[in-house]
């Protein structure tokens, strides 16, 4: 089986779909109307177009080798039949013992098994193709050991008791300044009242 088996699936959804028109396309030709033998021909060479462009699609997100270019291939086939059986044979053709008779198809399911098997093969020998599609290994987290794990939660307490000490005195220095002040904000007024006594007491 694939190793992407619904990009493959995808691929050989397209491949059918690209087939279908491109046959469509030629049998309403002038050149290829009352000739249907020539339209057989000129598939086979349209059709190995088609599948090294589907096969290098496939290969971008897959590492290349002639196996799964082979593998490719034949699920690729067995979508594009099971949509001819569905669509094509029930609708166009009408019979599918015509229709799988024909040797001409043969040769089309051995065009896309060799093409594709053999882009696999070629991507998978070139170094550059390799390089770009092997996965990048993950980074290696470091993870600390046992016995640093455990102290750093100590420092962290005691930084945290001596900032919440150095609050504490903070605060009482500030509360002594206020209190400091206040009384010295007191003495000029009771002074000032004991000097208007003693000139009340000396006018009497």
């Amino acid at each position: 089986m694939c190793k992407n088996w619904k990009r493959a699936t995808w691929l050989g959804i397209f491949l059918w779909v690209l087939v279908f028109v491109e046959i469509s396309i030629l049998i309403f030709l002038p050149w290829f109307k009352d000739n249907p033998l020539a339209v057989k021909i000129v598939h086979l060479p349209i059709l190995a177009v088609f599948t090294i462009f589907l096969t290098c699609k496939y290969f971008k997100s897959v590492m290349p080798n002639a196996k799964e270019g082979f593998l490719l291939a034949i699920w690729m086939l067995v979508v594009a039949n099971i949509l001819d059986m569905i669509i094509t044979v029930p609708l166009f053709v009408k019979s599918y013992s015509g229709f799988y008779w024909d040797i001409w198809l043969w040769l089309g399911f051995l065009v896309v098994i060799v093409f594709a098997t053999f882009v696999g093969f070629k991507k998978g020998s070139c170094k550059l193709c390799k390089v770009k599609n092997v996965p990048r290994p993950m980074k290696a987290i470091a993870v600390p050991s046992a016995k640093l794990v455990r102290k750093k939660p100590a420092k962290k307490k005691v930084v945290k008791k001596k900032a919440v000490k150095k609050k504490v005195a903070k605060k009482k220095v500030a509360k002594k300044k206020v209190v400091k002040k206040k009384a010295a904000k007191k003495k000029p007024a009771k002074k000032a009242k004991r000097k208007t006594a003693k000139k009340k007491g000396k006018r009497k």
